[in-house]
């Protein structure tokens, strides 16, 4: 049998919010990387990497809770770790789901967060999905195998080989 979602109308407004969020900070970026590209030219001349273009991912995790016992599970409780905040310089987390949702969502001091999930009881044989969906801005690392200072003679040829 095909799981089919259904969206209200709260969770369609929440991810064309996060669209359109996604398109104005992926505009916006390009600005910041521009700012951060003349910065890291005057502070680190020989980088080999740099941050690419944003893009915008949709990311799903399936958690299953199973019951392969003899009986009925009782009082069943799940804890899943979820995306850091604040975000990191390489990715933004712009809106996320949750089906069923968590009872609730504790954040430590450090910024890790955990969903927690009472799911009731689940007779043998049965299982059980927690769908969580991510909408994510995403900056990819760009790589150069250009001449650097490290040792070596620089040749690009060289730190293929190294990195095979």
């Amino acid at each position: 049998m095909k799981k089919i979602r259904v969206w209200g109308i709260k969770d369609l407004l929440s991810l064309s919010l996060s669209l359109l969020l996604a398109i104005i900070l992926a505009m916006g970026s390009l600005q910041l990387q521009a700012e951060a590209a003349t910065a890291t030219e005057q502070n680190r001349a020989n980088d080999s990497f740099q941050l690419g273009r944003p893009l915008v991912r949709e990311m799903e995790v399936i958690i299953t809770v199973s019951n392969d016992g003899n009986v009925t599970a009782r009082g069943i409780q799940a804890e899943v770790p979820l995306p850091t905040v604040p975000d990191s310089p390489y990715q933004k987390l712009l809106a996320e789901h949750f089906d069923p949702k968590p009872q609730h969502i504790i954040t430590d001091p450090s910024g890790s967060r955990r969903a927690i999930f009472y799911l009731g009881s689940l007779p043998r044989g049965e299982k059980l999905n927690i769908v969580i969906n991510y909408l994510l801005l995403v900056y990819p690392i760009e790589y150069s195998l250009g001449k650097s200072s490290a040792a070596g003679s620089g040749y690009p040829g060289e730190a293929l080989v190294y990195l095979e």
